[in-house]
């Protein structure tokens, strides 16, 4: 790189330093991103890809951490060989309205429906994504076990929602032997 083109990079095109964003002003950004309704696309479990209408029963974990994709909880059952097991509520379509999510999915063959507020944290590399519930909230998740903690990333067009048990995954791959669940969905048409 020429002594220009390195001065072009330090002082900017006029000159003057390049500012940097505030976290304050990504997170702002990437919220106004994630606004508005979200279709699925496809989901990757431990390198396994499914279309949404194989998910019709549910993901299952484990207590140790094993994710299935099962048609209900008596399937997951006798796969994972665990009780109690819980679900994973894949949601097909969920919105983004301010601080609030709302999401649908199916489990057991019912279809459940649920808000919460959720908060992002762009500080991290991937960044996190924390669904905040009411303490009237019915979890499914025993005490014992460790929640799905999940990173995301957001353009106009996509949006990847990704977890791992009990701590965050490093990144956005998945493959037999890492114990994640990776959501990408697309922009719903308005």
């Amino acid at each position: 790189m020429s002594i220009y083109g390195a001065a072009i990079l330090v002082f900017g095109i006029f000159g003057a330093p390049i500012p940097s964003v505030s976290n304050k002003d990504k997170a702002k950004i990437e919220k106004n991103l994630l606004q508005g309704k979200w279709e699925l696309v496809k989901v990757e479990i431990c390198g396994k890809t499914y279309l949404p209408e194989q998910i019709g029963g549910g993901v299952y974990l484990s207590r140790d951490g094993e994710i299935v994709v099962c048609k209900n909880s008596m399937e997951a059952f006798m796969k994972l060989r665990y009780f109690p097991i819980y679900g994973v509520g894949v949601d097909k379509n969920m919105a983004f309205s301010g601080d609030k999510y709302e999401g649908a999915c199916e489990m057991d063959g019912q279809i459940l429906s649920g808000e919460s507020k959720y908060k992002i944290d762009v500080s991290r590399n991937p960044r996190r994504i924390i669904f905040i519930y009411d303490k009237d909230h019915d979890s499914t998740v025993p005490l014992d076990y460790p929640e799905p903690l999940y990173i995301y990333s957001v353009s106009k067009e996509e949006l990847r929602l990704c977890f791992g048990i009990g701590k965050y995954p490093s990144d956005f791959k998945t493959h037999k032997n890492k114990k994640t669940c990776l959501m990408i969905y697309k922009k719903a048409e308005k």
